[in-house]
């Protein structure tokens, strides 16, 4: 579980905040969709709940224990590999297709025979393993969001934050998409979606929607 408790962030020279005294949790087998405008903070909230933020105010608190960014170091790293975070605008690495899908597993030491069959199993269930030795050079925007969907998959982290995953995925694979993303949350891991196309999102049986604007969180049904 991550909780947020009385968090605040602003970015550094900034004089707006950013969020607002935000109280939420995040629970492993639970779907969360966070809702808003542009610029409601939606993005910010989650680099700050997947521990790539570090809020100005406030905890950020993982599995009951204390601050995570009170603790730093060791802790901070543990706590990060329980987590994955995928931009809206995903950054391919230089390589096939594969390599990018690999990397993560390639940095925690994965038995090559492990990595093999983790990528293949993923990119499977995504539909794109006929793509594995293309170069990303030359991958449209919409299939680079499903690499890079994929890259997170692979990990199976214990919640996944997704900024717009369906932006730019056409209608034929976003089905697809959804359906990896039904199996992941069956599988006992938590989803964190940040999307203004709710359309779809409703088969995934979200446990919780949170309205943000302003940063506020003015709304959870």
């Amino acid at each position: 579980m991550i909780k947020l408790v009385n968090v605040w962030f602003k970015y550094v020279g900034g004089r707006e905040w950013v969020l607002k005294d935000v109280n939420l949790e995040f629970r492993r087998g639970e779907v969360v969709v966070l809702r808003g405008p542009n610029a409601s903070g939606k993005t910010t909230l989650m680099k700050v709940a997947s521990l790539i933020y570090k809020p100005s105010k406030g905890s950020v608190v993982v599995n009951d224990d204390m601050d995570v960014w009170s603790r730093g170091g060791d802790y901070l790293v543990k706590y990060r590999r329980m987590v994955t975070y995928v931009s809206e605008k995903p950054v391919m690495f230089k390589g096939t297709v594969y390599d990018n899908i690999a990397y993560g597993l390639t940095l925690r030491n994965y038995s090559l025979s492990e990595v093999e069959r983790r990528v293949y199993e993923v990119s499977r269930k995504l539909g794109i393993e006929h793509m594995l030795d293309k170069d990303v050079k030359v991958l449209s925007a919409g299939e680079k969001q499903v690499v890079s969907l994929a890259r997170a998959l692979v990990l199976t982290p214990a919640i996944m934050f997704l900024d717009e995953p369906l932006t730019n995925v056409d209608e034929d694979r976003r089905k697809t998409v959804i359906n990896a993303l039904k199996e992941f949350k069956s599988l006992g891991s938590g989803l964190v979606i940040a999307t203004h196309l709710y359309e779809g999102l409703d088969e995934i049986n979200p446990d919780k929607v949170v309205i943000l604007k302003n940063g506020v969180v003015v709304k959870i049904t």
